[in-house]
């Protein structure tokens, strides 16, 4: 009796460990397309600049991407943006309201078309959207953070076509870091430096 038990609970645990299997690690003529032991850098890396350009032609052409881009603009960003909320403290750890009130006509100062982005043509807001949309339809976005004496803040933004990222360049460097799709990279993977074309491709 003990022996038909232990037969009977034994064939039970071996269904159900047959049944956890995961239908992904089958094979199979229907599934066999999902072979490969590459990494997701690695299968974009040659196709990278054509599924770029796809999205890009799908954003200005088709009406459900144009629809999701402003989907996301009107979701995240909104009307009046992401927007600053300053918080400097007097040293009895009250609120600041003169400094925070000062800050704040800066801020919305500097937020202003002619002031936030070096060629003068985008508001903060505009920036945003802007951001958006890179991301929507790129997957990236490059933006460099420029002191400059053009403005009274000394400060403003730049975007940086993606195209200008040297995506082919992957190599060891002498000093124990590599580039890996013109991202400088330190042993932790912490992105140190891009490497750009100085023109648009």
């Amino acid at each position: 009796m003990f022996k038909f038990i232990a037969n009977s609970i034994a064939k039970r645990f071996s269904k159900k460990v047959s049944k956890r299997s995961y239908d992904g690690a089958k094979s199979g003529r229907l599934i066999d397309f999902f072979a490969g032991t590459r990494s997701a850098d690695d299968e974009i890396r040659f196709d990278i600049r054509k599924l770029r350009d796809r999205c890009r032609e799908m954003i200005r052409n088709d009406p459900y991407s144009k629809r999701y881009v402003s989907i996301m603009k009107t979701n995240i960003v909104g009307e009046k943006g992401i927007l600053l909320q300053p918080n400097a403290l007097e040293d009895d750890g009250r609120s600041d309201e003169a400094a925070n009130n000062l800050i704040l006509q800066a801020w919305h100062k500097w937020a202003k078309k002619g002031f936030c982005t070096v060629d003068e043509r985008l508001s903060f807001v505009d920036c945003q959207d802007l951001l958006i949309e890179q991301l929507s339809s790129e997957g990236e976005a490059l933006i460099q953070l420029v002191t400059t004496n053009k403005n009274p803040f000394g400060f403003a933004l730049k975007f940086l076509d993606t195209d200008q990222l040297d995506e082919e360049l992957n190599k060891n460097l002498d000093n124990g870091k590599r580039i890996k799709m013109g991202v400088e990279l330190d042993k932790n993977d912490k992105p140190l430096a891009y490497w750009l074309f100085e023109e648009n491709p």
